[in-house]
Protein backbone atom coordinates (compact mmCIF):
# COMPACT_ATOMS: atom_id res chain seq x y z
CA UNK A 1 0.00 0.00 0.00
CA UNK A 2 2.89 2.46 0.49
CA UNK A 3 4.58 1.38 -2.92
CA UNK A 4 6.43 4.36 -3.36
CA UNK A 5 8.45 4.80 0.23
CA UNK A 6 8.87 1.33 -0.30
CA UNK A 7 10.36 1.49 -3.54
CA UNK A 8 12.62 3.95 -2.37
CA UNK A 9 13.46 2.35 0.37
CA UNK A 10 14.56 -0.53 -1.54
CA UNK A 11 16.23 1.40 -4.08
CA UNK A 12 18.55 2.54 -1.26
CA UNK A 13 19.07 -0.90 0.26
CA UNK A 14 20.56 -2.10 -3.26
CA UNK A 15 22.50 0.73 -3.81
CA UNK A 16 24.27 -0.66 -0.55
CA UNK A 17 24.43 -4.18 -1.95
CA UNK A 18 21.31 -4.89 1.01
CA UNK A 19 19.35 -7.66 -0.49
CA UNK A 20 15.89 -7.05 -0.66
CA UNK A 21 13.03 -9.30 0.01
CA UNK A 22 8.80 -8.10 -0.23
CA UNK A 23 6.44 -10.25 1.78
CA UNK A 24 3.03 -9.88 0.32
CA UNK A 25 -0.35 -10.93 -0.40
CA UNK A 26 -1.03 -10.74 -3.87
CA UNK A 27 -4.01 -7.57 -4.01
CA UNK A 28 -1.69 -4.47 -4.22
CA UNK A 29 -2.28 -2.67 -7.94
CA UNK A 30 -0.10 -4.17 -10.89
CA UNK A 31 1.69 -0.37 -10.80
CA UNK A 32 3.09 -1.22 -7.40
CA UNK A 33 4.19 -4.65 -8.41
CA UNK A 34 6.00 -2.97 -11.97
CA UNK A 35 7.67 -0.14 -9.48
CA UNK A 36 8.99 -2.82 -6.80
CA UNK A 37 9.87 -5.43 -9.24
CA UNK A 38 12.65 -3.09 -10.13
CA UNK A 39 14.28 -3.12 -6.61
CA UNK A 40 13.31 -6.62 -5.23
CA UNK A 41 14.99 -9.19 -5.13
CA UNK A 42 12.78 -12.14 -3.84
CA UNK A 43 9.09 -11.80 -3.63
CA UNK A 44 7.48 -13.71 -1.10
CA UNK A 45 4.13 -14.14 -2.30
CA UNK A 46 0.92 -15.70 -0.77
CA UNK A 47 -1.74 -17.95 -2.10
CA UNK A 48 -4.38 -18.00 0.20
CA UNK A 49 -7.04 -20.21 -1.97
CA UNK A 50 -6.91 -20.87 -5.56
CA UNK A 51 -10.44 -21.08 -6.02
CA UNK A 52 -12.24 -17.18 -6.74
CA UNK A 53 -15.18 -18.29 -5.42
CA UNK A 54 -13.78 -19.52 -1.93
CA UNK A 55 -11.22 -16.95 -2.29
CA UNK A 56 -14.14 -14.04 -2.33
CA UNK A 57 -15.94 -16.17 0.81
CA UNK A 58 -12.47 -16.33 2.39
CA UNK A 59 -11.03 -12.91 2.30
CA UNK A 60 -14.21 -10.65 0.72
CA UNK A 61 -12.80 -10.20 -2.61
CA UNK A 62 -12.09 -12.62 -5.95
CA UNK A 63 -8.52 -13.68 -6.24
CA UNK A 64 -8.17 -12.07 -9.97
CA UNK A 65 -5.50 -9.53 -9.48
CA UNK A 66 -3.18 -11.83 -7.21
CA UNK A 67 -3.27 -14.60 -9.92
CA UNK A 68 -2.74 -11.26 -12.63
CA UNK A 69 0.05 -10.30 -9.99
CA UNK A 70 1.99 -13.34 -9.63
CA UNK A 71 1.57 -14.03 -13.43
CA UNK A 72 3.14 -10.18 -14.16
CA UNK A 73 6.00 -11.07 -11.26
CA UNK A 74 6.71 -14.32 -13.18
CA UNK A 75 7.08 -13.27 -17.09
CA UNK A 76 9.45 -10.63 -16.01
CA UNK A 77 11.73 -13.22 -14.22
CA UNK A 78 11.29 -12.03 -10.54
CA UNK A 79 12.43 -14.97 -7.81
CA UNK A 80 9.53 -15.83 -6.02
CA UNK A 81 8.49 -18.11 -3.42
CA UNK A 82 5.18 -19.02 -3.05
CA UNK A 83 3.76 -19.37 0.70
CA UNK A 84 0.78 -21.22 1.17
CA UNK A 85 -0.94 -20.43 4.56
CA UNK A 86 -2.88 -23.72 5.61
CA UNK A 87 -6.00 -23.08 7.51
CA UNK A 88 -8.33 -25.96 8.54
CA UNK A 89 -11.67 -25.79 6.93
CA UNK A 90 -10.80 -23.29 4.46
CA UNK A 91 -7.59 -23.80 2.46
CA UNK A 92 -6.95 -27.28 3.29
CA UNK A 93 -9.51 -29.54 1.23
CA UNK A 94 -7.72 -31.53 -1.37
CA UNK A 95 -9.19 -29.44 -4.15
CA UNK A 96 -7.85 -26.23 -2.74
CA UNK A 97 -4.16 -27.98 -2.78
CA UNK A 98 -3.78 -29.88 -5.59
CA UNK A 99 -5.20 -27.03 -7.06
CA UNK A 100 -2.69 -24.56 -5.93
CA UNK A 101 -0.31 -26.67 -6.43
CA UNK A 102 -0.97 -27.16 -10.32
CA UNK A 103 -1.55 -23.46 -11.06
CA UNK A 104 1.72 -22.89 -9.46
CA UNK A 105 4.12 -25.60 -11.10
CA UNK A 106 2.28 -24.59 -14.34
CA UNK A 107 3.62 -21.19 -13.82
CA UNK A 108 6.85 -21.89 -12.97
CA UNK A 109 7.60 -23.22 -16.12
CA UNK A 110 7.88 -19.59 -17.28
CA UNK A 111 8.98 -18.44 -15.12
CA UNK A 112 11.55 -18.49 -11.81
CA UNK A 113 9.11 -20.00 -9.00
CA UNK A 114 11.58 -21.28 -6.97
CA UNK A 115 9.30 -22.94 -4.50
CA UNK A 116 6.46 -23.36 -2.37
CA UNK A 117 6.20 -22.53 1.37
CA UNK A 118 3.00 -24.54 2.77
CA UNK A 119 2.30 -22.66 6.10
CA UNK A 120 0.26 -24.92 8.68
CA UNK A 121 -1.77 -22.78 11.06
CA UNK A 122 -0.55 -21.43 14.34
CA UNK A 123 -1.48 -18.93 17.19
CA UNK A 124 1.08 -16.92 17.38
CA UNK A 125 -0.46 -13.91 16.85
CA UNK A 126 -2.53 -14.67 19.93
CA UNK A 127 -0.33 -13.00 21.97
CA UNK A 128 0.35 -9.65 19.96
CA UNK A 129 -3.69 -9.37 20.37
CA UNK A 130 -3.40 -9.99 24.13
CA UNK A 131 -0.82 -7.28 24.60
CA UNK A 132 -2.70 -4.67 22.49
CA UNK A 133 -5.84 -5.52 24.37
CA UNK A 134 -7.65 -6.90 21.71
CA UNK A 135 -9.27 -10.23 21.17
CA UNK A 136 -8.52 -12.81 18.79
CA UNK A 137 -10.66 -13.52 16.32
CA UNK A 138 -10.47 -17.11 15.94
CA UNK A 139 -11.58 -18.96 18.98
CA UNK A 140 -10.96 -22.27 18.30
CA UNK A 141 -7.42 -24.02 17.56
CA UNK A 142 -7.26 -24.88 13.77
CA UNK A 143 -3.43 -25.98 14.07
CA UNK A 144 -2.54 -29.04 13.23
CA UNK A 145 -1.17 -31.99 15.03
CA UNK A 146 2.40 -33.94 14.54
CA UNK A 147 0.72 -36.80 13.13
CA UNK A 148 -1.43 -34.98 10.21
CA UNK A 149 1.87 -32.61 9.53
CA UNK A 150 3.74 -35.91 8.71
CA UNK A 151 1.07 -37.20 6.83
CA UNK A 152 0.25 -33.70 4.55
CA UNK A 153 4.45 -34.06 3.87
CA UNK A 154 3.97 -37.30 2.51
CA UNK A 155 1.39 -36.37 0.91
CA UNK A 156 3.26 -33.66 -0.77
CA UNK A 157 6.31 -35.78 -2.15
CA UNK A 158 3.96 -36.82 -5.02
CA UNK A 159 4.29 -33.84 -6.83
CA UNK A 160 7.41 -32.97 -8.97
CA UNK A 161 8.14 -29.44 -7.10
CA UNK A 162 10.13 -28.26 -4.05
CA UNK A 163 6.92 -28.45 -1.70
CA UNK A 164 8.35 -27.50 1.87
CA UNK A 165 5.71 -27.91 4.79
CA UNK A 166 6.94 -25.02 7.46
CA UNK A 167 7.04 -26.24 10.95
CA UNK A 168 6.31 -24.30 13.90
Amino acid sequence: LQADFATALLTECKKQMINTAIETQGTTSLESYQKLATCTDLFLFDIKQIDTDQHRQLLGIGNEGVKRNLEYLVDIGANIVIRMPLIRGYNDSYDSITGAFSYVMELAKRGNIQRIDVLPYHQFGKTKYDKLDMIYPITQDLGYSDEELDQLSAFFTQFDFDIRLVRH
